[in-house]
């Protein structure tokens, strides 16, 4: 099987149960615009769950849960699964200790953190400060689950078990959305049954792993050598990435400076985002999640050439992708905000502000694709430095990006800026890459590829103009909305395809051979 052929399928699986997952986070969306819409109580509730989600990316994955990969993986081919599972398990008792003492210092740091994170012009505001205090020192407690999940995820994943962890995070969405329609009646317009349902949500998560991990064979015995090896190592590689994730952690807290100036502009924020996380997800975050184990194993020098195929057809995959993905998003994204949250309190007013964010997010889509793809390969090759740097160099940039934008674009410039940066990042970061192997990369039809998929691209951009110019309905019947969204949808995919088919990328005939490889399975033929 070829490595497109592998890489495809693994991240198949992942997109898969991630896309149930999304399309749960849309209704969750979808619940939360018509009963808070855009406004302080919306501000509040986003910046309260942000927070305990940031500290998640800092220790409870992305670096951590890399590098305790990479260790891992080196330890059971060397030493064998046993000594892999007694690794797994010191591990998971550090982290557990750890989270702990972080959880109850973002409880009783809940006020500094929220003024650390927010423009003077929101803590102006006392009620609205307040609320968003109390909401973080509330769901504080999700940070523990939550990271220890992110954790989880990382052990399975190594195991190339990658559907459970995928499609825990729908039971997140089941919880928040269960909470907030069951309790409403109860709690009126408090957001109790969001810190209900956020807090739930993390305990079903980290609940639904545990049969999955005890089949791999951990047991949770606690064990409290950190003197072993492997955790030195993992904090030789994690500490300088880990760094890296503080510095993207800084760009957050730049965009919420600037952002939360704005009247109810960190709930449009959030609503733009959530949008792209979608084919960020099922798309680039699968692959990246699928590929890392691959990129681990054969990282020694002896695997170089390998390591390099599996690299390079990943990357041209997220390519390949990434760019129609975003296109898409930018030519049919004022229809779907509209069809997804413009009700309750949601005004027309909320959904232009947050169309314009959204098209800026997308110009970041397929860089910060791109990014998470080559760190993970400079996390593989245990190389944690050079993300360290680049990450510098982005925080800069968004920090002067966000400052000009907000002046010339208002709260539009603030993901404007974001994208700025993640294509510098990108751009350092892919440059140095080649250093690393004595041959070089070997990515030169990596242009040639982008090229195609961008003009495949731009294939759809008449058809769907046309639709949205002559026959959508504009303030019609919802379903007759959503029908008509649906059919352009299609239609887009269906121009792209046969444009792509016509130009021989030869990534799209991968992709339906795995696509027909799996019915053929399931159906027996």
């Amino acid at each position: 099987m070829s490595a497109i052929r592998k890489i495809a399928r693994s991240a198949g699986v992942v997109g898969v149960s991630t896309l149930a997952s999304r399309v749960l986070g849309l209704v969750r969306d979808m619940v939360m615009s018509a009963y808070f819409g855009a406004g302080p109580v919306a501000d509040a509730i986003y910046i309260a769950f942000m927070l305990p989600n940031l500290f998640r990316r800092l220790v409870g994955e992305g670096a951590p849960v890399a590098s305790f990969i990479t260790v891992f993986t080196k330890l059971k081919q060397e030493e064998g699964d046993e000594a892999g599972i007694r690794f797994a398990e010191t591990f998971w008792t550090l982290m557990t200790v750890i989270l702990a003492a972080m959880t109850l210092a973002g409880m009783i740091g809940a006020r500094p953190l929220v003024w650390a994170f927010t423009n003077p012009e929101f803590r102006a505001v006392a009620d609205k400060y307040e609320l968003a205090v109390t909401l973080t020192r509330q769901m504080f407690p999700y940070l523990f689950f939550i990271s220890l999940v992110a954790l989880a995820m990382g052990i399975l994943n190594s195991y190339k078990k990658f559907f459970a962890p995928a499609i825990s995070p729908a039971l997140l969405n089941i919880c928040y959305i269960g909470a907030v329609v069951l309790l409403r009646r109860f709690y009126g317009s408090s957001a109790t049954p969001v810190v209900i349902g956020v807090l739930l949500g993390g305990v079903a998560q980290l609940a639904v792993q545990l049969p999955w991990l005890w089949q791999v064979g951990l047991r949770f015995r606690p064990r409290f050598d950190f003197s072993h090896p492997g955790i030195k190592k993992i904090g030789l590689l994690v500490l300088p990435s880990t760094f890296a994730v503080g510095v993207s952690q800084i760009n957050t807290l730049i965009s919420n400076f600037f952002i939360t100036a704005f009247e109810g502009g960190r709930s449009q924020f959030y609503y733009s985002n959530r949008l792209t996380e979608f084919p960020f997800a099922i798309i680039s975050l699968a692959l990246a999640t699928a590929i890392l184990p691959t990129l681990s194993e054969q990282a020694g020098p002896s695997d170089h050439e390998k390591f390099r195929s599996t690299f390079i057809s990943g990357l041209r995959l997220t390519a390949f992708l990434m760019i129609p993905a975003s296109l898409g998003l930018v030519l049919i994204g004022h229809p779907l905000i509209e069809i997804i949250y413009q009700r309750g309190k949601f005004t027309a007013a909320d959904t232009d502000l947050t169309y314009w964010m959204l098209a800026a997010f997308c110009l970041e889509l397929p860089a910060i694709a791109g990014h998470r793809l080559v760190v993970q390969a400079y996390y593989a090759l245990e190389d944690m430095r050079t993300p360290v740097l680049t990450a510098i160099a982005a925080l800069i940039t968004n920090l002067v990006c966000a400052w000009l934008f907000t002046r010339w674009l208002g709260a539009s410039g603030v993901p404007l800026a974001l994208a700025a940066a993640s294509i510098v990042n990108l751009a350092i970061l892919a440059g140095l890459l080649p250093k690393k192997f004595s041959a070089g990369l070997g990515a030169e039809g990596l242009t040639g590829l982008i090229f195609k998929s961008a003009l495949a691209s731009a294939a759809m951009v008449a058809p769907v103009h046309a639709v949205h110019q002559y026959i959508y309905p504009v303030g019609g019947p919802i379903y007759l909305r959503v029908g008509i969204l649906v059919i352009e949808i299609a239609g887009a995919v269906v121009v792209f395809v046969a444009s792509a088919k016509l130009m021989k990328i030869p990534e799209l005939d991968e992709i339906i051979s795995v696509f027909f490889g799996k019915l053929r399975r399931k159906f027996g033929k």
